[in-house]
């Protein structure tokens, strides 16, 4: 890193704890959804790699296992097909950040709304991207773009690896213009 400071990560490899859905893609079975879901996320990781050696993924079976949890939803609302974010939790007494993911393989009632394996795999793609701290971009060459030229093509771009990478090398606490955050600590708690 260019600060010349040394990080420890902490989470890796990521564990990912992904469901058997209950309602499989089109034309698909229910391990092939599956299976669909997981290349997607591991997706990630093979274009990240290069940039980041670290940085793994590990899919488990046990959600209490797991930094991130991918959920299958019978709906979500609104008209998502997935949703994708991080939050935290004080666990011992100290903040750790977690990912949860949702997905729909039937988004809405229409006959015709039940996702294909391709179109979940690029969901997936995109949904994850936000658990590992990512926003969208309205017309650049990402996963992460609302675009509607990107739609056919799954993949991780050079653009997210960048752009996780420069997130992944600010400390935490550190807003985008450099600043120290406020640190979050329990009620009642004390300045030192």
């Amino acid at each position: 890193m260019s600060s010349g400071v040394k990080c420890t990560y902490i989470g890796v490899p990521l564990r990912v704890a992904v469901q058997m859905p209950k309602l499989a893609a089109r034309y698909a079975s229910l391990e092939q959804t599956r299976a669909a879901v997981v290349e997607a996320i591991e997706s990630w990781q093979t274009a990240i790699q290069p940039a980041l050696p670290w940085f793994r993924i590990e899919i488990v079976s046990a959600e209490a296992d797991a930094e991130i949890v991918a959920e299958w939803r019978t709906r979500i609302s609104g008209e998502a097909a997935g949703r994708g974010g991080i939050g935290w939790r004080v666990v011992d007494g100290k903040l750790r950040a977690y990912g949860s993911l949702e997905y729909a393989t039937k988004p809405c009632l229409d006959i015709r709304c039940q996702l294909e394996l391709g179109e979940l795999e690029l969901l997936m793609v995109h949904e994850f991207g936000h658990t590992l701290g990512l926003g969208h971009c309205l017309s650049c060459d990402s996963a992460m773009s609302y675009n509607w030229e990107t739609r056919q093509r799954v993949f991780v771009t050079e653009l997210d690896v960048r752009t996780l990478r420069a997130l992944y090398e600010m400390p935490n606490g550190t807003r985008v213009d450099g600043t120290v955050a406020l640190a979050l600590r329990p009620k009642g708690a004390q300045d030192p």
